[in-house]
């Protein structure tokens, strides 16, 4: 993934760089209309004077005109305010009912960006206009055409903020949300196990050789979260040096500055050119926050954490947390119908990259080992969990190449039912033995 590819997934993830956006066209089009005006008045005959020609459509006069645009700015100020506070009251519930982490799919949604936009916008377009009318070289002047303009533009104002009103009241309910984070993670996952177009296996002359015990390492230029791995551009640098590019962590992993993120090692080389050190890290992306964009890990860790929430005793919704475990059969169903995809990269036969990455017995850990825990009191979520199992099997048993998912899966069950019947032996008063047989009845089916 490139440097401006990353920013701009961040700009567009943002709550500000949509809304400024628009209002800097709004303003632009603003002075593009002041200047139509005065050049229609400079040079328009009386002929075609369209002010004077439909005097009920145009505002004419300019008490008239200034009235109308300090009342609609007014207005659309006023509106702003409301458009934020209700995002503000989105983000507060949105925190304390589900997860923090999930804030961001709120400041990226696309409707509440063009709402705050259109409306803000809408206000410096009025301001802008109204600054304009007064005396002008040839006598009084009035721009009516910049003037109504600015009256779809309330119009849609006001329509931006009754969408915006039922976005919100939408985005803030569980399923929305789940659905929204499932949809953004299921993304990811087709685009991270469907990778073979970089992902070259070596021919099966060719012995795969181990990676040199001796590389020279490079360390993270500053402290966060490793967001994306460019696995082609590596791989080309090792090839065109005649080396191998280890990558010391997973996207989604945490590294300090200072600490060795990747190692090259070159036959031909016998000390790392700093440019060299320079391009690896340029493919490296690290930041202060994980996104799913190359980290499907990150969505499951996501739809887990408000599976917990709602199981915690202050919310106990067992509901959302049942959609929850829907939601991540969904997405488990992606990795489960695919052939494990290799950590190595190969380009010609030779071993040029190794990145290491999720595979599907990680991400089925990762999405049920705090959720079974946190539900052993939950019959519902235990049999929603149960079901959903059976539908990572079929998934697995599609594909013929996914022998390695159908082990990890039976492995995982197997050691989850003597979990759960251990739970049940431990605390008989919080776990209903007969809801954990009937769902342990469902794993052996």
């Amino acid at each position: 993934m490139s440097r401006l590819r990353d920013l701009v997934l961040q700009a567009a993830s943002s709550l500000w760089f949509v809304p400024l956006l628009i209002t800097a066209f709004l303003g632009a089009a603003a002075l593009a209309t002041i200047a139509l005006d005065g050049w229609l008045d400079a040079h328009a005959s009386e002929a075609v004077d369209i002010g004077n020609r439909l005097p009920w459509f145009f505002v004419s006069g300019i008490d008239g005109a200034r009235s109308m645009l300090a009342t609609t700015a007014g207005a659309l100020v006023t509106a702003g305010g409301v458009t934020l506070s209700g995002v503000l009251v989105a983000l507060s519930i949105a925190s304390g009912q589900y997860t923090s982490r999930v804030l961001r799919s709120f400041t990226g949604n696309r409707l509440h960006q063009a709402a705050l936009g259109l409306i803000l916008g809408s206000f410096v377009y009025s301001l802008t206009v109204l600054r304009s009318i007064g005396a002008g070289p040839n006598g009084p002047f009035v721009p009516e055409l910049a003037v109504f303009c600015a009256l779809p533009l309330t119009f849609l104002s006001v329509a931006a903020l009754l969408a915006f009103a039922h976005g919100v009241a939408r985005s803030i309910q569980a399923s929305e949300l789940l659905a929204a984070t499932a949809q953004s993670t299921l993304q990811s996952a087709r685009l991270y196990f469907d990778d073979e177009h970089s992902l070259i296996r070596p021919q099966a002359s060719v012995a795969t050789a181990a990676p040199p015990p001796e590389r020279s390492g490079i360390a993270a230029p500053l402290s966060g979260y490793l967001r994306a791995v460019d696995r082609e551009t590596l791989a080309s640098i090792a090839e065109e040096l005649d080396g191998l590019i280890v990558v010391e962590q997973r996207v989604g992993e945490f590294v300090v500055a200072g600490q060795c993120v990747a190692s090259f090692d070159s036959a031909s080389l016998e000390t790392m050119p700093d440019s060299t050190a320079e391009q690896i890290i340029r493919c490296l992306r690290i930041g202060t926050f994980r996104t799913i964009e190359q980290d499907p890990a990150f969505g499951v860790r996501l739809l887990v954490d408000i599976a917990l929430r709602a199981l915690s005793p202050g919310i106990n919704d067992t509901t959302t947390a049942e959609m929850a475990v829907h939601r991540l059969v969904e997405v488990l169903c992606i990795p489960a119908g695919m052939a494990a995809r290799p950590s190595q990269v190969y380009r010609n036969g030779q071993l040029r990259l190794i990145a290491p990455r999720h595979d599907f017995e990680s991400l089925l850990h990762l999405a049920h080992e705090q959720l079974l825990r946190a539900a052993h009191a939950s019959p519902r979520v235990l049999a929603a969990v149960a079901e959903g199992w059976l539908d990572l099997r079929r998934a697995a048993s599609a594909a013929p190449e996914c022998q390695e998912a159908l082990q990890a899966l039976d492995d995982f069950v197997a050691s989850v039912e003597t979990w759960m019947s251990d739970a049940a032996k431990r605390e008989p008063r919080l776990v209903d033995g007969a809801r954990i047989d009937a769902a342990l009845a469902r794993l052996k089916l």
